[in-house]
């Protein structure tokens, strides 16, 4: 699963390509250090913004990643979907019919428990 942004997503987004890093103190608080001369350093501000934005990108798709990612609510691999539609068309179950198939009832079942917000 693609894990949430953090303040490193923020500041590779904001400022691409440029030199940096986190350092750790003694006390084990993290700190920006800017090694980047051609380029200005993001505001803590300007970081925070960025990773509400990042952040809200990432919930809108938390349903998408939640279909292929949960125990018995994610969608099959492809090799099944694909023996699922065989034995569907096999069956006959094809236009309306193709409703009450094995694929159409699986998938539907994942799409219904992880709904578009």
């Amino acid at each position: 699963m693609e894990p949430q942004p953090t303040n490193i997503d923020a500041v590779v987004a904001l400022k691409p390509g440029a030199k940096w890093r986190y350092a750790v103190n003694s006390s084990g608080t993290t700190s920006l250090v800017w090694e980047d001369e051609g380029v200005t350093q993001p505001t803590d501000a300007e970081i925070a913004t960025k990773l509400a934005e990042l952040t809200t990108a990432w919930n809108a798709k938390l349903y998408q990643r939640n279909r292929v990612s949960l125990g018995t609510t994610t969608y099959p691999n492809i090799p099944t979907q694909l023996d699922q539609l065989y034995h569907d068309m096999a069956d006959g179950k094809l236009g309306v019919a193709a409703t009450t198939g094995s694929w159409y009832v699986g998938i539907t079942s994942v799409k219904t428990a992880n709904p578009k917000p």
